[in-house]
């Protein structure tokens, strides 16, 4: 890129500012594009200030509100700016730099890992991610050994990604481990108990062990329904699993009550869908 490149990029990002604001995904765009134009001239440092602002936009535009109104044309630039090989090389250096400073398997990385892990998963690179995930638990594992309470949560992280594929042969272990944890640790009618156990019944459920599907996730529902709000998300991710086993078993009934509470918590489902995929 010329001279001009970087005067007409930072034009932009003024008139962006002007116009839509500092957390408008044009912006965003603006700034990407003044990174394009730094990184050109070797300016790397300046280029990712400019990325990570950008990236904080997008965020918030994705995460932070989600009732915004953002165009489909913003909102496809953005999905593309997130999946810039440049984004991943900033993601690297920063975990690189983090582990040179830290060391690599010192508990201290651990949220940096965490969040370089969901960043992957955002962007669909789910191998990277569970790699991250991995190295987490095995880092705690040796800080904190195999029975500490706070393993469960590297436990259940690294059990969701292989649940997300499918893989229920590696994930249900890993439930079965954060299970007997924090039932050890908080007892077996805990708040924390009941994601576990709506997972391990989603994965009985899918293998169509349903006596055992059901005895899961009736105790999760029990669990939630005394200690969540009435509008909590994990509270209808059981009752939206809980009935399409019902609507399997013909339970129909039970099955589009328990449906219509979970669409109010959830948002409108097909009852008949498979659950992983809503």
């Amino acid at each position: 890129m010329t001279d001009d490149a970087e005067v007409e990029a930072r034009a932009a990002l003024t008139v962006a500012e002007g116009t839509f604001g500092s957390l408008h995904p044009r912006t965003a765009l603006a700034l990407q594009a003044l990174a394009q134009a730094l990184d050109a001239k070797g300016r790397e440092e300046e280029a990712d200030a400019c990325l990570r602002r950008a990236l904080a936009i997008r965020e918030e535009v994705f995460l932070g509100n989600p009732g915004r109104t953002v165009s489909e044309t913003d909102l496809a630039a953005l999905s593309d700016l997130g999946q810039s090989p440049r984004v991943l090389e900033l993601w690297e250096r920063e975990l690189a730099c983090a582990e040179d400073a830290l060391g690599p398997d010192r508990p201290e990385i651990v949220q940096e890992l965490r969040r370089i892990a969901a960043h992957y998963l955002d962007l669909g690179f789910r191998l990277s991610s569970r790699a991250l995930y991995r190295r987490v638990l095995a880092i705690q594992e040796q800080a904190l050994g195999a029975d500490h309470p706070q393993l469960a949560e590297a436990l259940i992280e690294l059990a969701d990604r292989h649940e997300e594929d499918h893989d229920y042969a590696t994930a249900e272990p890993l439930y079965q481990r954060a299970h007997a944890i924090r039932e050890r640790a908080f007892g077996a009618d805990h708040p924390q108990m009941a994601l576990i156990l709506t997972r391990l019944g989603g994965i009985c459920l899918s293998r169509e062990e349903d006596a055992q599907a059901e005895a899961f996730l009736a105790r999760a529902l029990a669990i939630q329904e005394q200690a969540l709000p009435p509008d909590h998300e994990d509270l209808g991710e059981t009752l939206r699993i809980l009935g399409y086993l019902y609507a399997r078993q013909g339970k129909s009934g039970e099955a589009q009550a328990l449906a219509a509470r979970a669409d109010a918590i959830l948002g409108e489902a097909p009852l008949q869908a498979d659950w992983r995929k809503t």
